[in-house]
């Protein structure tokens, strides 16, 4: 009898959990943090209207023609440090500014801001608007102004007959932009409604510093349809007939084979000259050597850059713009440009040039179906821009965004009741708990069809582009039918919202790749593109011919140095590029020492080395591997330089400690990770919890995540168990000096209470072992997690559906003596001197340049342009990371948790503790055994192969 009621107490229990009528407001605050080290959770998240519902609010209102001056040199500030000067003020990349101004009509008005790009990390500049300390509409919170790039004064340069790629320097001027969305869903600047009366703007600084000349809100000049424009421009102007002007998009030499471009400028350093082999007819054009040919491509897909070409035009008139380009990547698409003429919209049509998909280039003229438009230039400079933008595509996008975040939030209420396993023999009762759901499956399928029809109208033709978004609007559509069948199919539906956010990502990038303008009289003559059959065979056997006789693995130096140094480079090709681009532009011709540099596979370093073939600096090894190298005498004591110590100021004093071996150091640090703390603002918000300062903290919090369906992610990995060890005052080996690794740290009594805290997180709080936490925090099934920091450069591309909805702070810790442990264990890629380099100093020179600051930040930024911001460089150099373009707030919270990093030393036979860490956790979670018994009878084994190795390399032993 008693085991009935018992068992019916749990099953009722169960079901009223299940059910989510259990859902307690309890709120974890963590305890006041004044060191500033922890950003608060926002508990009043803002939730922003779109801006159509703000111009719907105001919709009896038009544009009103007046100019309202704001003094820029009267504000007020707030952790803002601002300098004032003769024709403007300069606003540092932290805190806010405001101005008060009177406005004596009630109307819209478009914002002009006049600004100067001071310099700064060589990002584009964000700052986040405000109206009477509000922001008006979502697109208000993320202005962008970007800065300008030009090629170096230098220009392409030649090395071993390739052409190198010109560094990208920053040229910056006064610019005069309209406030507009920084994501091209809305076409044209801003609308802001003013009521009569007093208010007040503020710009937020969220990244880079800036300067502004002016802030001006007024009446924007109307840009008119084409047909209406040119209307008045025939009556005006001649059409001009004389010779036609070539531009060659990526370069400014070759004046003697007709280009006339007087100036590239750019929005950003990634836009660089690329070369295509694909077509001798690109000009200039080689089969197998380098030739910078085109601009554009891949990295010119970003909403908002731009590139402007400067050029003279011989007479005032109407002419004709063509282009030789290439839009190859998306299919079923277009690649979309807004253009300006000298600085302006020429009509209502520039908005959105649109190129479709083509395999090969072809010739583009700007124009409609009743032909060539014509554009005014003056005698004299002229300049063409033209900026990525999305085009018809823009709301298309903007609602398929909003259509993601709805079926995303229901997903969140769905699994809250059910969990993400949901059992298919319990009645949840999903339409009484959630009445809206139903109606949310019809209207989101309906939109999503519709949206499919629009983008097959725009594209002509139907494609992949469209296949993501029917996925998802069948799938609406037969649970608008049978809501309660979301229970049997709710992994599917959560799958289609991600390939739904993949979708808006994918259609956001818009790659053009641009050979040349001409710019002529209308129905001027144009050349073919295209290659015929005959030259495809002939440049193709060239081609085929020239990989049997040029080497692409070797990328070596023209020579022009005293000296050779030889370097290895375990990674891609584009890396390897950028690096000896770098190498030929600064190194080289700096300290006049030659580098050949080759790409080769992983696995090949130590090989080579033991059989006397190998390199003289190997690049990007792994810290693990720069101990086996020491190990065997086989790699560099960099310590012998006399400026070692001078060298390694500029890096945290853990990055060495994996490198070090015997009293030496053989490696300087590349590349520094961690873990960090990553948490949803919004489900955060909702729970009415805060970000976790303490292991307590996020004790507390687990209940109320449960109870409604979250999980908190952490990783099962030796680096989790080393961070709450480190914490707790713990040490992964024992030994001093020389001595260091003589026996396993992990029979310590910090050692023992931490295997249990963590694995306590798996056994008592289940914790799940494994689990894609990036997919899982963009859905919120799991709103706060630890995961390296590099995850942030994932969710900042990958996830745009939930941008400003998140952020990143340092890991919870363990309180000691009345101070905050929060270590986090540190991983780290280096350089490496072999010792049979040949020419010690040579090497030394190289590898102190390539760990600099300058040459980081150039190669960190390199990077990110080519493969994106999901590659954002995890410099070691302290001031390198500095100058990466990290937003001022999420830099702060990284740079907090860098101030608390620790490196697990590398010592002989330390292979094999994470192998039995990981078993002993495994002991414990599915065999059930005793922490302490589990992690002490693995910690025997790993004293074994300690001593093993130490004899080895005859070392001492405890023995």
């Amino acid at each position: 009898m008693k085991k009935s009621i018992i068992a019916l107490t749990l099953i009722f229990v169960y079901m009223f959990i299940a059910y989510g009528t259990i859902k307690p407001n309890i709120t974890v605050v963590a305890e006041e943090d004044t060191s500033g080290e922890y950003a608060p959770l926002n508990s009043s998240l803002q939730e922003y209207i779109s801006y159509e519902e703000y111009l719907e609010t105001h919709k009896d209102y038009n544009l009103v023609d007046a100019q309202i001056p704001i003094d820029i040199f009267s504000y007020e500030t707030f952790n803002q440090q601002v300098e004032n000067e003769t024709d403007g003020i300069v606003t540092s990349e932290r805190g806010s500014v405001t101005w008060t101004f009177t406005v004596n009509t009630s109307g819209f008005y478009n914002l002009r801001v006049v600004y100067y790009p001071v310099e700064g990390k060589s990002s584009s500049i964000e700052r986040r608007l405000y109206l009477d300390g509000v922001v008006p509409f979502q697109g208000a919170d993320q202005l962008i102004f970007t800065r300008v790039w030009v090629d170096s004064e230098q220009g392409i340069t030649i090395n071993n007959n390739n052409e190198v790629r010109p560094d990208q320097v920053e040229a910056p001027e006064w610019r005069t932009v309209y406030a507009s969305d920084s994501q091209k869903y809305v076409e044209g600047p801003y609308r802001f409604f003013l009521e009569a009366g007093e208010h007040t703007l503020t710009f937020e600084s969220i990244r880079e510093p800036m300067k502004i000349g002016a802030l001006v809100f007024e009446k924007a000049k109307e840009i008119k349809p084409y047909a209406e424009i040119i209307a008045e421009l025939k009556t005006q102007y001649p059409i001009y007939t004389g010779k036609t002007i070539k531009l060659q998009a990526e370069r400014l030499d070759m004046q003697d084979k007709g280009n006339q471009v007087l100036a590239i400028k750019k929005s950003s350093p990634t836009l660089y000259p690329i070369s295509d082999y694909s077509s001798p007819r690109t000009e200039p054009y080689h089969p197998y050597n380098i030739v910078l040919n085109t601009i554009g491509g891949y990295s010119w897909r970003v909403v908002g850059d731009w590139i402007e070409w400067d050029f003279e035009a011989p007479k005032e008139g109407l002419y004709q713009i063509s282009f030789r380009l290439r839009q190859n990547q998306n299919r079923g698409a277009f690649s979309a440009r807004e253009l300006r003429v000298n600085g302006e919209i020429p009509f209502k049509e520039a908005y959105s040039i649109a190129v479709t998909y083509d395999a090969d280039f072809k010739m583009y003229t700007l124009g409609d179906k009743s032909g060539p438009y014509l554009l005014y230039l003056k005698e004299g400079k002229n300049t063409i821009s033209l900026e990525v933008t999305t085009g018809q595509m823009g709301p298309i996008i903007k609602e398929v965004e909003d259509s993601a975040r709805i079926l995303n939030d229901l997903y969140r209420q769905i699994v809250q009741l059910t969990g993400i396993n949901p059992d298919k023999y319990i009645d949840y009762e999903l339409r009484k708990k959630l009445p809206h759901m139903e109606t949310t499956f019809k209207d989101e399928g309906d939109r999503l069809t519709r949206i499919v029809e629009q983008i097959k109208a725009i594209a002509k033709e139907k494609s992949e582009k469209t296949a993501i978004i029917e996925k998802m609007a069948v799938q609406l559509k037969d649970l608008a039918k049978n809501p309660e069948g979301i229970v049997n199919r709710v992994n599917v539906f959560k799958s289609n919202i991600s390939a739904l956010s993949t979708w808006i990502l994918s259609a956001n990038e818009q790659p053009l790749e641009i050979d040349y303008i001409l710019v002529g009289s209308p129905g001027m003559r144009l050349p073919n593109p295209k290659t015929n059959i005959f030259e495809k065979i002939y440049f193709g056997i060239l081609r085929f011919i020239a990989t049997f006789l040029v080497d692409n693995t070797n990328l070596s130096s023209d020579g022009s140095g005293d000296e050779t140094v030889e370097v290895w480079i375990q990674s891609g090709r584009d890396q390897a590029m950028i690096i000896r681009s770098l190498i030929d532009n600064t190194f080289t011709p700096q300290h006049k020492i030659n580098i050949d540099l080759k790409l080769i596979p992983d696995g090949v370093v130590l090989p080579a080395t033991l059989a006397g073939e190998g390199p003289d600096v190997v690049l990007a090894v792994n810290g693990n591997m720069t101990v086996n190298f020491a190990m065997r005498n086989a790699a560099q004591d960099l310590t012998i330089f006399p400026d070692f110590e001078d060298v390694a100021k500029d890096f945290h004093p853990s990055a060495f400690v994996p490198l070090t071996y015997q009293g030496g150091i053989y490696g300087l640090p590349e590349t520094q990770s961690f873990l960090m703390l990553f948490y949803r603002k919004d489900i955060l918000s909702q729970m009415g919890l805060e970000v976790p300062r303490t292991w307590e903290d996020v004790e507390k919090m687990i209940p109320v995540m449960q109870i409604n369906n979250y999980e908190f992610y952490l990783p099962a990995s030796v680096s989790m168990y080393a961070t709450l060890l480190y914490q707790m005052g713990g040490t992964l080996y024992l030994g001093e000096g020389n001595d260091l690794g003589i026996e396993s740290g992990l029979a310590s009594e910090e050692a023992m209470q931490a295997f249990k805290t963590w694995t306590d997180f798996y056994t008592s709080y289940k914790f799940p072992i494994s689990a894609d936490f990036a997919n899982r925090f963009r859905t919120g099934e799991m709103p706060i997690g630890i995961a390296d920091y590099t995850l942030y450069n994932t969710l900042s591309v990958f996830a745009p559906e939930i941008r400003g909805l998140w952020g990143f702070a340092p890991l919870p810790g363990i309180e000691r003596d009345g101070v905050l442990h929060n270590e986090s264990v540190s991983g780290v890629g280096n350089t490496l001197m072999l010792k049979a380099a040949k020419n010690k100093e040579a090497a030394w020179e190289f590898m102190k340049w390539w760990a600099s600051s300058p040459t980081q930040v150039a190669y960190g930024r390199a990077l990110e342009g080519i493969l994106g911001a999901a590659a954002r460089y995890p410099a070691a150099n302290l001031d390198a990371l500095s100058k990466l373009p990290w937003p001022s707030e999420h830099y702060d919270a990284l740079i907090n948790q860098f101030n608390n990093v620790v490196c697990l030393p590398e010592v002989p036979g330390g292979y094999l503790t994470g192998r039995e860490i990981n078993y002993a956790l495994l002991a414990v979670v599915n065999d059930g055994i005793n922490p302490r018994e589990a992690l002490y009878e693995h910690k025997k084994i790993i004293d074994v192969e300690l001593t093993i190795k130490r004899k080895e390399f005859n070392l001492s032993t405890k023995e």
